[in-house]
């Protein structure tokens, strides 16, 4: 994205509501996707930014950083994978110890 993506993406947007939420979604993407720590420095202090203040650091500070940055091929988040300790078909242990369990009942029930 260049500065002036950003600007006419930013101007076509009426409320404040869309600009912050545009630029916040912006400003995350770069912290999160790319792992750039000081991309995302607006909630490090009490202070609320407006959108206008927001879009002054997309446009003046992560924008220009990815020229200067490493953009990773991979996220720089553990992404989950699942495993698969279970097969389709293979009963746990639990399973096989209650079957055990009611068909030594109905045997005592047969009995009686």
């Amino acid at each position: 994205m260049t500065i002036e993506q950003a600007t006419e993406e930013y101007h076509k947007l009426k409320t404040k509501k869309d600009k912050l939420s545009y630029v916040k979604e912006q400003i995350q993407m770069h912290h999160l996707c790319f792992g750039w720590e000081s991309a995302h420095s607006w909630s490090s202090t009490s202070h609320i930014y407006d959108a206008d203040e927001l879009f002054a650091h997309l446009v003046g500070t992560v924008i220009p950083m990815q020229l200067a940055e490493h953009i990773p091929i991979k996220p720089p988040a553990q992404i989950l994978k699942h495993t698969n300790d279970l097969n389709l078909g293979i009963k746990s242990a639990a399973v096989v110890e209650l079957k055990g369990k009611r068909s030594g009942l109905e045997d005592g029930k047969r009995d009686k």
